[in-house]
């Protein structure tokens, strides 16, 4: 029922000389007052049903931008390989065949954590986290990513303190948020350019940083930087494309590991002499107090 309609009949029942002539038909009166809780009812489960279906169509519209945004990169990482591949001595093909194993293995975990990022998000899944060396994490995530360091010739300054484990889920970690954040500091940086990864203890956290000197983003992207429905997608410095959904993964991951995350940004055109992008994380180190909770 519209709103208006109802309205309307609302009026009526409330008009002075409509109440006269049904003087005494209180039996009437309440069956019309039923009969418009009855239709606010039916309006409402409509109401309800058309959000879900809304709420479906957009969960699937999340699974694709997921699946097309996280296989990129393993599967690029192939394809360089391959080409690579076609050209070295017998005696060099194991590392670079060991290096298309790791690349397959990252696409199926991708696959995975589509799962298990669909299922966090209706709170249907609880994941196991565990407590993995984040020296080990960082390193493989370089592996995938060296044919893009190389591309660009970007010079990678990394310090992680020593024997530190951090509290994750260690392929979502990996896979979902390690790549998606050095990818995009690959993508936005200029060539040659420098990129700080820090990894250290914090009292009971571990603090991971991830600085960039590339062209930063504006405002507006960066306060939508998390949204699923906002458009923060743009190319890179040299014309790669992206889907815009990295971060919101990242975020929601980040989160299931009872973390933070906090992402500053300076847009070159602003910040001329120090541009670029800092995305700060926030985890639970190991710690015997941790543990024994």
């Amino acid at each position: 029922m519209s709103s208006k309609l109802k309205k309307d009949l609302q009026e009526i029942i409330n008009n002075d000389a409509f109440k006269n002539e049904i003087s005494g038909k209180e039996d009437f009166i309440s069956e019309i007052n039923m009969l418009l809780k009855k239709l606010s009812l039916l309006k409402r489960k409509h109401e309800i049903l058309e959000k879900e279906h809304l709420k479906e169509i957009t969960r699937a519209r999340q699974l694709n931008h997921i699946l097309c945004h996280d296989l990129l990169t393993p599967l690029a990482a192939m394809k360089s390989t391959l080409n690579v591949l076609e050209s070295t001595p017998q005696e060099q093909r194991d590392t670079l065949m060991n290096i298309l194993k790791r690349s397959l293995e990252k696409s199926l975990y991708t696959i995975d954590d589509v799962r298990n990022y669909l299922q966090v998000d209706e709170g249907k899944l609880e994941l196991e986290l565990g407590f993995f060396n984040a020296d080990e994490c960082v390193m493989e995530v370089i592996e995938v990513l060296s044919h893009k360091i190389k591309e660009k010739d970007i010079v990678m300054n990394i310090t992680i303190e020593k024997d530190l484990d951090i509290l994750i889920y260690r392929n979502s970690f990996i896979n979902s948020v390690l790549v998606n954040i050095l990818t995009n500091a690959i993508k936005f940086s200029k060539r040659g350019g420098e990129i700080k990864l820090d990894i250290y203890s914090d009292n009971e956290t571990a603090v991971i940083c991830v600085r960039d000197y590339g062209v930063g983003m504006s405002e507006k992207i960066l306060a939508n930087l998390f949204s699923v429905s906002e458009a923060t997608s743009r190319q890179g410095t040299e014309g790669e494309i992206g889907t815009g959904f990295g971060m919101p993964i990242v975020k929601k991951f980040i989160e299931s590991f009872d973390g933070d995350i906090v992402i500053e940004s300076w847009e070159e055109k602003n910040h001329p002499n120090s541009p670029g992008t800092l995305v700060s994380i926030r985890l639970w180190k190991n710690l015997k107090e941790k543990i024994a909770i």
